[in-house]
Order: C-alpha cells, then sequence, then structure tokens
C-alpha cells in the first residue's frame, strides 16, 4: 500500500477552481442554448479534468503505432521516450573517449563531451519533457473539477501517487472509481476493510459508456 501524497498548491488550486467554475458555467450556457452538435451523445462529456487528464497521458503513454508501423520505418528506430519524469541523467554530460578509453580533444585541447544518457545522445537533441510546474497545473484542474474518474485516472497513471484524504473523499463519491482506486493503491490508514468496499482483483465492472475505453489506458 502506498502512502506517499501528490503535492498540491494551493495558490494553484484556488487560481484553477476558479476557472474550471467559469468554464463550466459556459459550458452549462451553451448546453442551454443547444449549441453542442454531439448534445445528446452517449459519451464521456468533455470536461475541463477530461482535458487536462487526455492533455498529459496521451503524452505518456506509448502510441500504438510506434512499434506497429509498416509504413514507416524509421518510427522503430527512435525509442518511445515519454514527457515525464526526467531520467536522472538527462543533463550529464561524459568525456568523449578513444578506442583505448582516453579522453578526446579538439584542436584547442579542450577535452570532448557528449550527453552521458544514451537515448539523448543518440536520438534527441533537446528536451521533450513537460516541466513539473506545468504538470501540477493540469494536476490542480483534476483536483478543482472534482470528478471521480479523472483523480483516479490521474493519481493510477500520470502521478503514480495517491491523493491526499480530503480529496480521496471526493473518490468515495463513486463506488466504482473509490474500488478501482483501492485496487491500485490499497486502503487509507484508519480506512474500512477493503472487503467492505467490495476491492476485488479485476477493479469491478466500469459504468457503462463506450467512451471509457479510449481514455483509461
Amino acid at each position: 500500500m502506498s502512502e506517499k501524497r501528490i503535492n498540491i498548491d494551493e495558490e494553484l488550486l484556488k487560481a484553477t477552481t476558479e476557472l474550471v467554475a467559469e468554464t463550466a458555467a459556459i459550458i452549462a450556457v451553451a448546453e442551454a442554448e443547444e449549441d453542442f452538435p454531439a448534445q445528446g451523445m452517449k459519451m464521456i462529456p468533455i470536461t475541463p479534468a477530461r482535458m487536462a487528464y487526455e492533455a498529459v497521458w496521451h503524452q505518456l503513454k506509448e502510441p500504438y503505432h510506434w512499434k506497429n508501423s509498416s509504413s514507416d520505418p524509421n518510427v522503430t528506430v527512435k525509442p518511445w521516450l515519454p514527457l515525464s519524469p526526467v531520467p536522472e541523467d538527462w543533463s550529464d554530460r561524459q568525456n568523449v573517449l578513444d578506442d583505448m578509453g582516453v579522453p578526446m580533444v579538439d584542436r584547442k585541447g579542450n577535452i570532448l563531451t557528449e550527453w552521458a544518457n544514451e537515448t539523448r545522445r543518440n536520438h534527441y537533441e533537446y528536451s521533450p519533457f513537460l516541466s513539473e510546474n506545468r504538470i501540477a497545473q493540469y494536476a490542480a484542474i483534476i483536483v478543482a473539477s472534482a470528478e471521480p474518474q479523472w483523480l483516479t485516472l490521474w493519481s493510477e497513471n500520470v502521478a503514480r501517487e495517491r491523493w491526499p484524504d480530503a480529496i480521496e473523499c471526493i473518490i468515495q463519491d463513486d463506488d466504482f472509481w473509490w474500488r478501482r482506486y483501492c485496487l491500485e493503491f490499497g486502503i487509507s490508514q484508519g480506512d474500512e476493510d477493503p472487503s467492505s468496499v467490495g476491492v476485488t482483483s479485476d477493479g469491478g465492472t466500469p459504468p457503462s459508456n463506450p467512451g471509457l475505453a479510449s481514455v483509461e489506458g
């Protein structure tokens, strides 16, 4: 059971909560005036929380075509690199050695160096990563939206850490997503026994929704 918690910046959360509230109000007006062409479709609605989750998740998971492209053989040459976390040696440099293991120098006598990380050295000249501050902004949107589904998927697939107790209380409002959250992270200290909340090895049966499979990962 993981007890490490996702850190939430209070000032960022406050600003994001106001933004989410304004967005929800705009969506409500548009729905009332029937301005949404997809209104009535039986799919998960496009909410700020879903957009925030997908904006990050689709940059973290390896696209199917990356290893399954028959039209472009170069796709499989470059290794897939998730946009978070940053490898520990990503900014480190090392000496360029000759066949005898002796550091090489340029014409001016300066020691030649190269990126220590092999993936960066061979495939990525520039860093493609999302900064921690940017990820925190997306997380704040997830929290401000207070939707159990996206809170659960964010902690499971992006942060890989459990939320603080106050946010876990939001997830508990939805039986399915709370069961899935508990299956991933275990029951918090002081909470009820797993069997009493119906935690099973398969995570239970998700709500019937044709838009769910494409966003879970």
